[in-house]
């Protein structure tokens, strides 16, 4: 299938469209010693869940289980074997079908096997047998077509920016990283094939292997063991530099540079929560564990509500406005987390990303706006959410800074709130 890419986008999308002249290899990974990295300390709490907050739960349009979520341009993304659905922009629970481009081909369509977040904004689908990348608002086919078994496709990951982005697929008998430069299917030597794998924030990887979990590297090759006993690890999600997995054994958190950590939950009655599925927005990570919904915020998990109990894999999303959307065996709702917040809380970010132009008289031709005091902000709220919005040209400029929707997901609940002081 031919791929439809406008020359303007080709410093933005190094990766997807340098792929296909990458160094291929086939990488039989060993069990080896990694100096520096045995000794690496693991640290384990134990939290118990108490009773939260009853939250308002809301059914939606889907009433299948969605294969993924994510959000697009702040609104929630759900993948399902009717394809690509996107949820509504006056905040209801309703979601209507991605139109796709007809520009993409004939038969880019069908069932939606995985999607994936990419660090520096926007997703990454496995559609059909097609691979989709979004690009402000609209889909595009990527080069990454034609070159994997779309059938045996069970997860995407995709981390780092720019040149330094690598896509790991676990597929039904390997994993595959792609990178601008390297493309590598990827096997644990003696070993079942990889049962998830995600990009590391120091460049390597994390497999998922028989229960087990590894750090692996492609080149040279080589891998260890870091956690037994783990169980299936169900999705990935990335906080302040850290890489999160949602595992039957709790939440791994594996940090930058430091200690390997693993929280495990329980009931007050001592039953473990195995931690279903993982969302970052609303300035926070947030989580499954069992039915639980939690929020990590300040370093303690707060719990913000129930979803209803469903069987099987989950998935779960949280919207510009601090709703959790939840995916199950029953189809999907939204989960009504999202707390209204006061001007003291949102005005750290417009003095932190707005008042550096806007402040005074204004610098570089923006306008001066009392952004940073509360009769100002209420004056200006409408013209500060379009212009953190706006796919063509946000504020602040991608040349200063990229916001991401569940970065300034705190003005969007400040207003809708009824902006309090």
């Amino acid at each position: 299938m031919q791929s439809h890419w406008p020359a303007r986008l080709a410093p933005l999308l190094s990766l997807l469209l340098s792929c296909t002249g990458a160094s291929s290899l086939e990488v039989q990974l060993t069990e080896s010693a990694w100096p520096g990295l045995e000794a690496l300390p693991v640290e384990r709490r134990e939290v118990t869940v108490e009773p939260g907050l009853a939250a308002t739960v809301e059914a939606t349009t889907v009433h299948e289980a969605p294969v993924g979520l994510a959000l697009l341009e702040g609104r929630v993304v759900a993948g399902t074997a009717e394809g690509l659905l996107v949820a509504s922009d006056d905040g209801s629970p309703q979601l209507s079908p991605v139109v796709l481009d007809a520009a993409l081909g004939v038969g880019v369509g069908g069932p939606v096997r995985a999607l994936a977040p990419r660090q520096g904004g926007g997703l990454l689908v496995a559609l059909g047998d097609s691979f989709l990348h979004d690009y402000r608002g609209r889909f595009y086919v990527s080069p990454l077509t034609g070159q994997v078994p779309f059938e045996s496709v069970h997860a995407l990951d995709a981390s780092g920016f720019n040149d330094a982005e690598v896509v790991w697929l676990t597929l039904a008998d390997r994993a595959l990283s792609i990178s601008a430069s390297l493309r590598a299917s990827v096997v644990l030597e003696g070993h079942a094939a990889p049962t998830f794998a995600a990009g590391a924030p120091d460049g390597k990887a994390l497999l998922a292997v028989e229960g087990d979990l590894y750090q692996a590297q492609v080149s040279p090759a080589r891998a260890l063991r870091l956690l037994e006993d783990v169980g299936a690890v169900h999705a990935a999600a990335r906080r302040d530099g850290s890489l999160f997995l949602a595992t039957d054994a709790g939440l791994v958190e594996r940090t930058p540079a430091g200690p390997l950590r693993v929280t495990s939950f329980r009931e007050a009655d001592g039953n473990a929560l195995p931690v279903r599925a993982l969302a970052v927005g609303a300035g926070a990570l947030h989580l499954l564990a069992g039915d639980r919904l939690l929020a990590l915020r300040d370093g303690a998990f707060v719990h913000l509500g129930d979803a209803p109990a469903a069987e099987g894999p989950r998935t779960l999303a949280v919207d510009a406005r601090g709703h959790a959307w939840v995916g199950g065996a029953g189809g999907l709702v939204r989960v009504r987390t999202g707390d209204s917040v006061t001007f003291a809380q949102v005005s750290p970010f417009l003095q932190a990303h707005c008042a550096s132009c806007h402040a005074g008289a204004g610098t570089d031709g923006a306008p001066g706006l009392p952004l940073t005091d509360y009769e100002g902000a209420v004056l200006h709220r409408d013209r500060i959410l379009a212009r953190l919005a706006d796919p063509q040209s946000p504020m602040p400029p991608r040349r200063v800074e990229v916001l991401l929707p569940e970065d300034w997901s705190i003005v969007a609940r400040w207003v809708d709130g009824g902006m309090k002081p």
